[in-house]
Parts: C-alpha cells; structure tokens; sequence
C-alpha cells in the first residue's frame, strides 16, 4: 500500500510536491518513444487524484503533437473513460488529434470538456457507440467530416451538451440509433450536413433535444424513424432543407414538441 492510499483525501503536501518532478521524468520518457510510458503515467495519475488534471494534459498534449506513443496515450485515455471511476469528468482537449475507430465506445463523460476539433478519424470512422453523457460539454464545433460513419448507436444522453455547432458532414451517414436522450442537448445549430443521412430510429427523446437552428441540409435525409418523443424536443426552426428531407414516420409524440418554420417534415 503506497502512502497516497492510506491518506485518500487527505494527501499530505509533501507528496503533492513530489509528484511533479515523477511527473516530468514520465513525460520525458513519453517523448522518447520508452515502452509503457504512457500507460504509467495513467498509473501515476489514478495514485494521485489531486494531480490527475496534469496527467491527463500531459496524456493530451502527446496526442495532439502525434508523439511516437500517441496511439498509446489515446487507448489509455480511452479504457479510463470506461470505467465507472473514470477521467469522465476531467478536461481533454484533443483538438487536431487523429484519433483510431472506437476509441471511445463506452465511454463515461460526466462533466469537463472534451475537445475533438478539427480531429482526423481513421478508417472514416468516429466511435462513441454506447456512451454515456451525464455532465459536461463534448465539443466538435467546425470539426468536417468526410465520408464515413459517425457512430454515437445506444448512446445515453443524461445530461451535457453534444456540439456539433458549424460542423459540415459531407457524405456521412450520423448514427443515433437507439440513443436515449432524457437530459442534456445534442446541438447541430449551423452545421451542415451535405448528400448524407442523419438517422435517429428507435430514439427515445425524455427532455433536454436535439437542435438544427440555421442548420443547411442539402440533398441529406433526417429519419426519426419509430423515435419517441416525450418531454424532449426537436428543434428544426430556420433550418434549411435544400433538397432534403426530415421523416417522422412511426413517432410517437407524447408530451414533447417538434418546432419547425420551413417545409413540413414527411
């Protein structure tokens, strides 16, 4: 047993000041392509939560720069966002990272900020299937996306803010299939979404919604198919529909509203 386990929260300064050189040490070793680097300083980070903020960044900033062990450092990153004591609630910023396929399925962000602009996705493939949002701000504001799938299927909205604002699709297929949104808002105000598909089948809209205020969809297609919405509310006011079309076929609405000025939805 270290000494930080016997004094959970109440780490005694002497330790918080040595920390910071084992910090730098690890960095070094991260720069300098050392095996397990990345994985140590998780390591040291989980034994020093008062800390764990200046891990992370130092996690993000080798992502960032395409460090020798970025895959690493992102698969670290990834597998504690998973866990239920997780970094969910920490600030990432990851802003032009190229990021692998499925990084971050399953995983938990429960408050902080979580910054994917301008990333690169490999394989065309952005993974966040099954996630669970309950806090904070995922942020893809600008971010284009070429082709692909950007898979969010059996996501759990609970809370925070998905933001997708001024971001362009361009040939993508935007996955929500099953999702549950009960609080929180997915926001695509001023994105625009370009000979692709938006689909939402089977999506269960409780409260919080999903926006496209000024959002442009040229030839793309929006498919509510079988969704429920109750409490919730789907926001499609000056969106602008160029050759697109926005389906509700199947969809309950309960106590929730649709909002809409342009074409009625078909």
């Amino acid at each position: 047993m270290t000494d930080v386990d016997r004094t959970v929260g109440r780490t005694p300064w002497w330790w918080r000041l040595t920390r910071r050189p084992e910090l730098a040490r690890l960095r070094q070793r991260l720069a300098e392509n050392e095996p397990g680097a990345a994985l140590s300083i998780a390591e040291l980070a989980d034994a020093w939560p008062i800390g764990r903020q200046r891990c992370v960044d130092a996690l993000c900033a080798h992502v960032r720069e395409g460090g020798p062990q970025a895959g690493e450092a992102l698969a670290v990153l990834g597998d504690r966002l998973r866990r239920d004591d997780g970094w969910g609630g920490f600030d990432m910023d990851l802003t032009g990272a190229l990021i692998p396929a499925r990084t971050f399925r399953g995983a938990h962000f429960t408050g902080g900020r979580f910054v994917l602009r301008g990333a690169t996705f490999t394989q065309q493939h952005v993974g966040f299937a099954d996630a669970v949002f309950a806090g904070g701000q995922v942020d893809f504001t600008g971010t284009a996306f070429e082709g692909g799938l950007v898979d969010f299927t059996g996501a759990v909205f609970d809370g925070g803010r998905l933001d997708f604002t001024g971001a362009t699709f361009t040939g993508a297929t935007v996955d929500f299939s099953l999702t549950v949104v009960s609080a929180g808002a997915l926001d695509f105000t001023r994105a625009s979404l370009a000979h692709g598909k938006l689909v939402f089948y089977g999506m269960r809209c409780l409260g919080g919604g999903v926006t496209f205020t000024a959002a442009r969809l040229v030839g793309a297609y929006v498919l509510f198919i079988g969704a429920l919405i109750a409490g919730g509310r789907i926001d499609l006011r000056r969106a602008d529909l160029a050759d697109g079309m926005v389906e509700f076929a199947g969809t309950r609405l309960a106590s929730g509203s649709v909002l809409r000025d342009g074409p009625p939805a078909r």
